[in-house]
């Protein structure tokens, strides 16, 4: 424990709503020699880096700002809550939320003052979710001023402003890290992260299954480690995808990634067994080249050697929970997304199955949300050190989890899962298996304690992350902040993509093909990163607009708002574009929705809620959420 985090442990109360008072020390009464403790530790931290200005916001990050330069030797800059009289020429301005006061600030600087020639450290007493931060960043990339780094006193990681900014790049010290703070909310720490990049063997992408499961292991040392006691676990993956095993219990082979093209023309052909009109009468479920009953048709044609030795289907979550237990299940939500179920029935319909002319033997009978499965296999907890811990199979399926740890607004409420894919739609009591529904072609797909997803899976944030892959490649390196204000400065607002359109499901060279389509389509040649982001951005949002508009005209009901969740509600301009596309106001937050979902469903199990609606409102305690209006 360092000096400030001995000094806030000694000194610091908690108040309620989750606030940490600091006042007697840090931001009303100022405890000098503290602060130069933080100086010289920041100086150590920064050292070599070429700073000759610090940049802070009014008010209580300017006294610490102040001493802590002398140790640079650099002059202060703070940034203005309102725009001075006395403060003359142009600015550059930013807006900021404050979520302790619940208003809006717009920050000033003066442009005499910084400029593409400032190397700028950026000092705050405070980071939870980011907000000034994000504004103080926006100054400087507007000013083309370098950041050498940011230094923040006490940093709160349950919130996700840290995260944000590491995963963008910032050179971020913290001296003190709150990771908790006990007020009757859901806080979470993140112990261990890592990739879940698909492997290109050939032609053939598959999943680098073992290495998951090694990682997934980690996580639990590292649990295990901090002696927490830990009374449960449960896992969420993607949809669709699975592996086979033997008679003797045995993966064969590696299961295979939705994205690969061996089920291209399957849907096709399968009309000719079942009409496709029939198929979604029954199952309700949004036809997709992936699904589930077509990967194992293609198996059939492309894979008989494996499909005939196969004993046992598992979904991958159910996979990983049989790797840690030894039981087989096959969990609710995850096999609806696999077009196996009937949608009323919310049973394999086998008389449909049987049609198609997949296996039923392979699979297993449905397990709903919330069943305790059993216990940790020996060998596992020798390997891990974690005892005691029971294995919960909550909504496996990640958009499941995250609609499930949604705080919706109110029944009539729309969510948005969003990241790698765009879930958007509603929970309804019923599937919605209408011929508007068939049309449009929408999925019902299982949730927690009884509710359908009405949705539409579309193409998300898949197609800006291999972009930024491919810019890195082959231009320079870029940030996800780099995109958003090459976006906003971008000549042409106008290029846009269809993000379903086949091409952008696994391209070599996003790039090359978002380019290929604006110019096939008679749009010109987008040029720079900014435009050929924002025909990106422009293709996700517009068909947010038009899911919105579909998904209204199928429920019957009137949308009031969105609520977005999940890794996408970061992007500040995406937020702004889809409450102008949806023309519904938008509510971000929180961040990790699928995670929140899956706790809330172990939290169900084991007895400590109710129900999901008492854990959303837990949710909505536990974490900020920002309003976007449509413009």
């Amino acid at each position: 424990m360092n000096f400030l985090e001995e000094r806030i442990v000694k000194d610091g109360i908690i108040k309620e709503g989750n606030v940490l008072k600091v006042d007697n020390f840090l931001n009303h009464q100022m405890d000098i020699s503290l602060f130069e403790q933080m100086g010289e530790e920041f100086k150590k931290r920064f050292a070599g880096k070429e700073i000759n200005k610090i940049l802070t916001i009014e008010a209580s990050g300017i006294a610490a700002a102040t001493i802590i330069a002398q140790y640079f030797d650099v002059p202060v800059l703070f940034a203005k809550k309102a725009k001075s009289q006395n403060l003359d020429g142009d600015l550059f301005t930013s807006v900021v939320r404050s979520y302790t006061y619940g208003k809006d600030y717009t920050i000033t600087v003066s442009k005499k003052f910084l400029s593409e020639e400032d190397h700028v450290l950026i000092i705050d007493d405070f980071l939870a979710v980011g907000s000034a931060m994000k504004g103080l960043i926006d100054v400087c990339n507007q000013a083309g001023a370098t950041i050498e780094g940011i230094s923040i006193m006490v940093e709160k990681g349950f919130q996700e402003g840290g995260k944000y900014l590491r995963e963008n790049g910032y050179n971020l010290h913290s001296l003190a890290i709150i990771e908790s703070m006990e007020d009757g909310k859901i806080t979470l720490e993140e112990l261990h992260r890592f990739t879940n990049d698909p492997v290109r063997i050939g032609k053939v992408f598959y999943w680098d299954t073992f290495r998951l499961f090694h990682e997934l292991k980690q996580g639990l040392k590292k649990a295990a480690a901090k002696n927490i006691p830990i009374q449960s676990l449960a896992i969420d993956t993607w949809g669709v995808d699975y592996g086979l095993l033997d008679a003797d219990g045995n993966l064969i082979g590696n299961p295979i990634n939705y994205r690969d093209d061996r089920t291209i023309g399957v849907i096709e052909a399968s009309d000719k067994l079942v009409p496709l009109s029939e198929q979604y009468e029954r199952t309700g479920i949004q036809f997709m080249n992936f699904n589930t009953v077509y990967q194992m048709q293609a198996d059939k044609m492309m894979r008989p050697e494996i499909l005939e030795k196969a004993k046992t289907l598992l979904f991958m979550p159910d996979l990983f929970v049989y790797f840690l237990t030894g039981k087989k299940i096959c969990e609710y939500t995850i096999a609806s997304t696999g077009q196996l179920l009937d949608a009323k029935k919310r049973d394999f319909d086998y008389e449909y199955l049987e049609k198609m002319g997949v296996r039923t033997d392979l699979l297993q009978p449905l397990t709903m949300p919330g069943t305790i499965v059993g216990d940790l296999l020996p060998e596992i907890v020798e390997e891990t050190g974690l005892s005691g811990v029971k294995v919960i199979a909550v909504g496996e399926h990640d958009t499941a989890s995250a609609f499930c740890g949604c705080p919706l607004e109110d029944e009539n409420a729309a969510a948005l899962s969003c990241g790698t894919w765009s879930l958007l739609g509603m929970e309804v009591d019923e599937p919605v298996l209408t011929k508007d529904a068939f049309e449009y072609n929408y999925t019902n797909e299982g949730g927690v304690e009884g509710k359908i997803r009405l949705l539409k899976n579309i193409n998300g944030l898949w197609v800006m992350q291999n972009l930024r892959r491919n810019w890195c490649e082959f231009e320079y390196e870029v940030g996800f902040p780099d995109i958003i204000k090459a976006s906003r400065e971008a000549a042409r607002q106008d290029f846009i993509i269809d993000p379903n359109d086949p091409r952008f499901t696994a391209p070599y060279n996003m790039m090359k093909e978002v380019i290929a389509y604006c110019e096939e389509t008679g749009q010109g040649t987008p040029e720079g990163l900014g435009e050929i982001a924002m025909a990106i951005y422009n293709g996700l949002t517009q068909e947010y607009g038009k899911t919105v508009r579909n998904l209204e005209v199928i429920s019957g009901k009137t949308i009031s708002c969105l609520n977005m969740v999940g890794g996408g509600i970061q992007d500040q301009l995406l937020c702004e574009l889809t409450a102008k596309a949806i023309q519904k106001p938008v509510v971000a937050g929180p961040i990790e929705g699928s995670v929140l979902g899956n706790i809330l469903m172990q939290l169900k199990a084991l007895g400590h809620i109710q129900d999901r609606i008492e854990g959303r409102k837990i949710v909505k305690a536990s974490f900020e959420q920002k309003i976007h209006q449509p413009k």
